[in-house]
C-alpha cells in the first residue's frame, strides 16, 4: 500500500505537472507527513502493517527514481537507434516518400518533424506554419507538412523552400483508413515529432492516434481561444489528451484558458507566442508604391480589415461602421483583404452596403500584405474571437 502510494502520487504528478523547487517541497512534505501519522500509529494495534507501508514508501520513492533514469537514458538510446534502424518504405501516398539524409549540415542528427494540417491556405494559422517550416530547414530541422485534404495554395512555396508537401490523406470524415497511412509516413520518413498545427478537429484526432501506434511524441500547436461554453476541442478529442504530450499555447491568458475552459492538462501547455518576419516586409521609401497599388490620392485615409473571410471575424461590423465613417469624412476609403469560406455572404452585404465600389473595395487574397500595409493608415481588427492575430502584428 505504501509503495503504491508514492510511486502512483510520484507518477501522475510527473505526467501532468512541472514541478518547481516549492512544489517539489510541498510534495516531500506530504509524504513525509503520511509517513509521520504511519509511526505514530505504530503504537496501537496493526504496527505490522504501517511499518511495512512506511518501508514501502521508500521503496516506491528508489523505483520513482529508478524509473525516471532509465526512461531518460532508454529515450536517449531510441533516439540514437532510430537515425540508423531501417524502416519500411510508404507506400500509396499521393506525394511519394523522398530521399532525406538524417545528418544535419553541422554534422549532428537532423531532426524530422510532421506538422499536420487540413490544407495550406491563405489564413492566419497556416501563413503562420509556412513561416515557421521555411525557417526550421536553416536551424539543424527537416519538416514535413501532412494535408488531410487537397495541398492548397501555399503548398507550391513550401515545396520551393524544401518543404515535403503530402496531401489527400483522408478521403471523408470517418475514414480511419488514414491512421495506417499516417503511421506509415511516420515511419518511413523517420519523423521524430508530429504536430497537429491547430487545435481539434480531424488533423488533431487522426494524427494523434497514428502517432501513439508508432510511439511517436505527439504536440498540439493552438490558435483558438476558448470562450466559457465554446469548447474547441470535441469530445472525440478530449478522450484523446492523455495521449498528447504537449500543447503549445500562444499566450499566457490563452494557457489560462485553455486550463479553465478546455480542461487542458496544465503541465503540458507550453506558451510560445505568435512572431513575424520581419524580412518579409520591404525596406526604404515603399508608401508611395502602395498607395499607387491601391489607387489611393495623397488626401485619402485608407482603412483596410486583413482577415478570413469566416463569420467570427464580424466583417459585416467592418461594414457598417464603414456605412456610418463614410458620410462623415468622404476621405476614407475601405478594404477588404481576404478570402474564405464566407465570401458570398460577405460580398452580399458588401452589394447591400450602397457604398461606391471606390470607397468600399473587396481585394481578394493577396501575396502581397506587407507592402500593401506601408500604404494603408489604419488596420481594423472586428473578431468576436480571437486568439493572437497575426494581422495586428503585422500592422504594427
Amino acid at each position: 500500500f505504501g509503495f503504491m502510494t508514492v510511486r502512483n502520487y510520484l507518477y501522475i504528478i510527473r505526467k501532468t505537472c512541472r514541478p518547481g523547487v516549492g512544489d517539489a517541497l510541498l510534495i516531500g512534505w506530504n509524504l513525509a507527513v503520511i509517513m509521520a501519522m504511519h509511526a505514530v500509529w505504530m503504537v496501537g494495534p496493526g504496527r505490522r502493517f504501517h511499518l511495512q507501508s512506511i518501508k514501502g514508501m521508500f521503496a516506491g520513492l528508489v523505483d520513482a527514481g529508478c524509473r525516471r533514469l532509465a526512461e531518460a537514458f532508454v529515450g536517449s538510446t531510441a533516439i540514437a537507434q532510430s537515425s540508423t534502424n531501417p524502416t519500411t518504405c510508404a507506400t500509396g501516398l499521393r506525394t511519394p516518400a523522398l530521399s532525406i539524409p538524417n545528418i544535419g549540415k553541422d554534422g549532428g542528427r537532423l531532426r524530422r518533424v510532421l506538422f499536420v494540417t487540413n490544407r495550406l491556405e491563405n489564413g492566419g494559422a497556416e501563413l503562420m506554419l509556412l513561416a515557421l517550416v521555411q525557417k526550421l530547414v536553416g536551424l539543424n530541422i527537416q519538416p514535413f507538412v501532412l494535408c488531410l485534404k487537397d495541398a492548397g495554395p501555399l503548398a507550391a512555396q513550401c515545396r520551393d523552400s524544401g518543404v515535403p508537401v503530402f496531401d489527400g490523406f483522408l478521403r471523408h470524415k470517418f475514414d480511419a483508413s488514414v491512421i495506417p497511412r499516417i503511421r506509415r509516413l511516420i515511419l518511413s520518413e523517420k519523423i521524430d515529432v508530429v504536430v497537429a498545427a491547430h487545435s481539434g478537429g480531424d488533423r488533431m484526432f487522426w494524427s494523434t492516434l497514428a502517432a501513439k501506434l508508432t510511439g511517436t511524441p505527439m504536440l498540439v500547436w493552438s490558435h483558438w481561444f476558448p470562450l466559457p461554453g465554446q469548447n474547441h476541442f470535441e469530445r472525440s478529442n478530449r478522450a484523446l489528451f492523455r495521449f498528447v504530450d504537449a500543447f503549445v499555447a500562444l499566450g499566457e491568458r490563452h494557457r489560462a484558458a485553455l486550463i479553465r475552459h478546455e480542461q487542458v492538462p496544465a503541465g503540458r501547455i507550453t506558451v510560445i507566442p505568435n512572431a513575424i518576419d520581419l524580412d518579409r516586409f520591404p525596406k526604404g521609401q515603399s508608401r508611395p508604391d502602395a498607395r499607387r497599388a491601391l489607387d489611393l490620392s495623397d488626401d485619402q485615409i485608407a482603412v483596410a480589415i486583413i482577415a478570413n473571410l469566416r463569420r467570427e471575424k464580424r466583417h459585416d461590423v467592418f461594414i457598417a461602421a464603414a456605412k456610418t465613417l463614410s458620410k462623415e469624412n468622404p476621405s476614407l476609403r475601405f478594404f477588404i483583404i481576404g478570402d474564405g469560406p464566407h465570401r458570398d455572404a460577405v460580398h452580399s452585404l458588401v452589394a447591400s452596403s450602397g457604398l461606391a465600389p471606390e470607397v468600399l473595395r473587396l481585394l481578394g487574397p493577396r501575396d502581397d500584405v506587407p507592402t500593401l500595409l506601408s500604404g494603408i493608415d489604419i488596420s481594423c481588427l472586428c473578431s468576436e474571437q480571437e486568439c493572437f492575430s497575426v494581422t495586428m502584428l503585422e500592422a504594427a
